[in-house]
């Protein structure tokens, strides 16, 4: 092979890794711009996601809510156990609970068959851990609730006592009322509880949605690395070819030519 021919299958060569080059930056030029997209869906994503995570938080209140709102309270003493237990009296949406220095009780409202008011004799520091030994007070009269407790199944009916209850009267007419709204109760946690459940589905798919834009977001990057790479390659083969070098005015001349047949098939 003479040398003209050798110079001539050189430039045909490096024409083509010049030709591969163009296509390697548009192609990187094509995964930037979907990258881009990508990483927009998966800020939408992240926003969705959050939203719907505040959204099913917001609901999981309203359902605390129903268990743990106060409709009302009071200072009191409990009667039963082995001793007085002084603390504070709550009328819940669907329980009765009492908290007080030797421990907590909860009556639900379900399980109250009747609501009596009675009188009975205690101090004033009843109750309270060790001043009801060495301080009580003078032992006075006091109004009390007696709430006739019906357990589930065949227990026994107990009766539970507290003492030290001056509106005892209203405490009763707002407990049994309170028992009559239990179905209108039932009904709002059912709704709630729905509504939860919506809230939980609606939660999943923004999940599997943001997911499946941080893979696809990956996905691309790897796509455009790879590409990166090989471009790479691309650029230091024909900066290390020996002879092959062809004149800059026609590499711009393809160039040229390659970006306008780009904005034709663009348009």
């Amino acid at each position: 092979m003479d040398e003209t021919s050798h110079n001539a299958g050189g430039d045909t060569g490096h024409l083509k890794l010049f030709r591969q080059i163009m296509q390697l930056e548009d192609s990187i030029d094509a995964r930037k711009r979907d990258h881009e997209a990508a990483r927009s869906t998966l800020d939408a994503a992240k926003r969705a996601e959050s939203d719907r995570r505040v959204a099913l938080s917001v609901v999981d209140d309203q359902l605390r809510a129903i268990g743990t709102d106060v409709l009302r309270k009071r200072a009191a003493v409990y009667l039963n156990g082995e001793q007085p237990n002084r603390g504070r009296l709550e009328l819940g949406n669907e329980v009765i609970r009492f908290s007080g220095w030797r421990g907590h009780v909860e009556l639900p409202l379900p399980t109250i068959a009747d609501v009596q008011i009675g009188t009975v004799v205690t101090a004033p520091r009843a109750g309270v851990p060790l001043l009801d030994k060495i301080w009580p007070g003078d032992p006075r009269p006091s109004n009390t609730l007696l709430l006739t407790i019906q357990p589930a199944g065949d227990g026994a009916p107990w009766t539970a006592i507290v003492a030290d209850l001056p509106d005892a009267a209203d405490w009763r007419e707002q407990i049994l009322a309170q028992r009559r709204r239990l179905a209108e109760v039932a009904a709002r946690r059912a709704d709630v509880q729905g509504r939860r459940e919506q809230a939980r589905a609606a939660l999943a798919t923004a999940t599997a949605a943001l997911q499946a834009a941080q893979k696809r977001l990956e996905s691309i990057g790897q796509d455009l690395a790879e590409l990166q790479s090989q471009l790479k390659r691309s650029e230091h083969e024909k900066r290390q070819s020996p002879n092959r070098e062809i004149d800059a005015a026609v590499e711009e001349m393809i160039r040229t030519e390659h970006e306008a047949l780009k904005r034709l098939a663009e348009g």
